[in-house]
């Protein structure tokens, strides 16, 4: 799997931010030594209240892209 983009959108898409250690190059399959790809989500709240974003992984897999609601609550 090569994945080409992680990126946050949505409402408060603001309040997070990303890191991650993926590269457009092929992510080999798991054999006896894992082959992994990292990526951070960082909260940092602007407003009181709950907050929404999405992150969105472009890749070249099945139903590509693949996204994961992000949560919080800003006190």
């Amino acid at each position: 799997m090569s994945i080409s983009q992680a990126s946050i959108g949505g409402a408060d898409s603001g309040d997070f931010t990303q890191t991650n250690n993926c590269t457009s190059a092929p992510i080999p399959p798991q054999t006896n030594s894992q082959s992994t790809c990292t990526i951070t989500v960082t909260f940092t709240p602007q407003a009181k209240g709950a907050r929404n974003a999405v992150l969105t992984i472009t890749d070249n897999g099945f139903k590509s892209p693949q996204q994961v609601k992000l949560t919080g609550t800003g006190k």
